[in-house]
Order: structure tokens, then sequence, then C-alpha cells
């Protein structure tokens, strides 16, 4: 199974100088990193001669970008609806561009209302009208779509559910919904830990048939923590085993704290995450 990185955590800002990513980018393969999740800027511009000019430098030093992550608004950094709408179009554009299969969604735009009541068929009803151009696209551009499942922040400061595709029931119907080999999914280990607890590996399975991507992080007590496999709570050798059994073909892609290390201890961690992960793998 390979490993992949996402690239941005090396960073400490957000946007980054693209100069700042390519360095990022060759320091990371240095630590034994050659794959990357990571997406160009698409509010600017020129994102597409951005994304080019990525994709030349990737090339030319042997790394790749196996899956991007779409932006997402839940928190309302991206405009309006229709601006935001525009940024995901452009995101599945500079996928392609920079020759990744995968593009990660978080399909949990709708926001809830005052006093408003969670309603699973509506819920999906909606998110499904709202992704259907991306699904399209997609097709178009011949790479996939992938949900992640996601953990219920209770961001709109209601104790009803508020979050679309935290429950593996919605993600199944989504992805079933389309009929269509593109639409997939991405299993974020982490968040499952915090959404499922005791049954997150049951849930695991019933995803598995569909997961062409991954974000690998750990942690414990409840909070979010992108922490290195191994520091935290998951059970990494059941999964593995399962995966390998079950023949799964993507890429097995850290998804780590932003910004959480110091410059000068980067190179350190980095391999030291490498071999972490490395370890996991052989279990």
């Amino acid at each position: 199974m390979k490993i992949g990185f996402m690239l941005e955590y090396i960073t400490h800002e957000l946007p980054c100088p693209d100069e700042d990513l390519k360095n990022a980018a060759l320091l990371a393969k240095s630590c034994g990193f050659d794959s990357f999740d990571f997406i160009t800027d698409v509010k600017c511009d020129n994102y597409i001669d951005k994304a080019k000019s990525f994709r030349e430098f990737f090339d030319k030093n042997g790394l790749k970008v196996h899956q991007t992550h779409a932006p997402f608004n839940r928190y309302n950094k991206y405009g309006t609806d229709d601006e935001f709408r525009k940024y995901l179009s452009r995101a599945e554009e500079v996928t392609k561009i920079l020759g990744a299969k995968n593009i990660v969604f978080h399909v949990d735009e709708y926001k809830m209302k005052d006093g408003e009541k969670w309603d699973f068929e509506k819920m999906c009803a909606w998110h499904k009208e709202y992704m259907n151009p991306f699904v399209y696209q997609a097709k178009k551009l011949d790479i996939n779509v992938c949900i992640e499942n996601l953990f219920d922040d209770r961001f709109w400061g209601t104790d009803e559910r508020s979050r679309f595709s935290c429950d593996i029931e919605e993600i199944l119907w989504f992805i079933k919904s389309f009929n269509a080999d593109h639409v997939k999914a991405c299993w974020d280990f982490g968040h499952g830990e915090i959404q499922f607890w005791g049954e997150t590996f049951n849930n695991f399975k019933k995803v598995f048939p569909y997961i062409a991507c991954t974000h690998v992080h750990d942690n414990f007590a409840g909070y979010d923590m992108h922490l290195p496999p191994t520091l935290g709570q998951n059970d990494w050798k059941k999964y593995i085993d399962y995966m390998k059994e079950n023949n799964y073909q993507g890429v097995f892609s850290l998804e780590l704290g932003h910004g959480k290390v110091p410059n000068e201890f980067m190179p350190d961690f980095l391999k030291l995450a490498y071999k972490m992960t490395n370890y996991v793998l052989s279990l």
C-alpha cells in the first residue's frame, strides 16, 4: 500500500506562497514521501496557470498528486453560495490538471435554520441536487468524486443533527443514488473514531467497497487531533489487515494537524511520521 501525504501540513499559513509549497514538497520527498494530497489556490484568477506550473514542477521532480480536497464553505470562508460553487467547479478542473484521480468533498453545505429538525430524506435530496453539477463535471473530466465521512460538530448551535455525511446510511445513500462508478468514498479514520466510537470498524466495512482514497490520522478523547497513526486510539492492525485482505488499491494518505510542528523540527518529524506509517502498514 502506497503512503501519501497532505502537503499543506508542512506550511504555517494558508494560502501559502507557491515557492514555499514547492520547497515543502522537496522536503517531504527527502523524508520519504513522493505522492501528495494537494490542491492549488482556486480563488485566484490565474488558477489554471498556477495548476499547470505545479504539475510541471511535480513531474520534473518525480512527484505526483494522488488526490485533492475540494474547498468547503461550512464556516463561511468562501463568500456567497454562488461564489463558492464556482470554486468547487474550479477545484475539479485543477484536480484534472494536477493528474489526480480523486477529489474529496465535504458534502455538508446545508445551513440549519433556528428550530429546524433534521430530516433524512430532505437532507439526502438537497445534497444530491447540490452535488449534481460537480458529479456531472467530474464524469467529463474522468475523475472520481469522493464523499468524506465527517463528524457532527453542532456548528449551527442546535441540539439537532446539523451535518450531512456523518451517518453511514447517508453516505451510502448518496453514493448509490448516482449509480455511477466515479462516485466513491474517502474514509477519514480520525473522523470515524470521533463519530462512531465502538462501531467505527463495522461502519468502515460497510463503506469499504466504495472507498477510493483515505485521510489517515489518529486521535483520542473525542477530539479531531490529526495525530500520526499509533499516537491515538485507532486499532490500526485491524484496519490494515482488512484493507490488505480485500485488496484496497488506493493510497494510505496522511492528513496531519496543520502548522503544529516548528520549522526547525519538521524534517525529523516528517521522517518519523513516514517511519510510523510504514510500521502501521507492516502490522
